[in-house]
């Protein structure tokens, strides 16, 4: 299909930039028929439909945010807390996206209460990022960037949004960088202990 797309539009060398864009929303919206794309008089002129905040991030870029949930037990050793994806179990940070009037932080905060029912006091700046490939149900791969934000763990709940959906895991950063498969959050984690510790000063 998007074969038949791209020569449709090869064929039309003096398509115009709304009109391509025009085209591929209403590919995107499902519209099959690339005939039914040919445009009506001054159907050029016409702007693009505005795209929403969120179509706007993830089509300039992929970024999605994650709470790295932590505590220190009574011996100072510092854990942190994992969480099993919903597609395939793998070991993961409770992430998601910015939802629209959020900042990063306070969006990783509620990934945090909504994936792991987990509350406490955030970071406001990030302390590294790293990247994976995520596949939507449609069969697209998007390549998505993540930044991290450290969130102190004060209150567990018993129940929340997603409990039944996944399971959760105090672990040593070290053994969270065994259990996660993203090189660079395994990188991050490694190193987290010192982190916590200039967090807590």
């Amino acid at each position: 299909m998007a074969r038949r797309i791209w020569g449709w539009m090869l064929d039309r060398p003096a398509i115009s930039l709304d009109l391509a864009l025009s085209v591929l929303r209403r590919l995107a919206r499902g519209e099959r028929n690339a005939a039914s794309f040919e445009p009506a008089p001054g159907d050029h002129l016409a702007p693009p439909e505005p795209a929403s905040a969120e179509e706007i991030a993830r089509e300039s870029g992929p970024r999605q945010v994650a709470a790295l949930p932590w505590r220190r037990k009574g011996s100072g050793k510092v854990e942190v807390m994992l969480i099993t994806s919903r597609d395939t179990g793998r070991w993961v940070l409770p992430k998601g996206w910015p939802e629209r009037g959020e900042t990063l932080w306070d969006a990783a905060a509620r990934e945090a209460g909504e994936e792991a029912g987990l509350k406490g006091r955030v970071a406001t700046s990030e302390i590294g990022r790293f990247h994976y490939d995520k596949l939507k149900a449609s069969g697209q791969l998007l390549h998505c960037e993540v930044a991290v934000f450290p969130l102190e763990v004060q209150t567990v709940a018993s129940k929340w949004p997603e409990k039944g959906q996944r399971k959760r895991a105090w672990v040593s950063p070290k053994e969270a960088a065994e259990r996660v498969q993203e090189p660079e959050l395994s990188k991050l984690l490694k190193g987290f202990s010192g982190t916590a510790r200039s967090l807590a000063a």
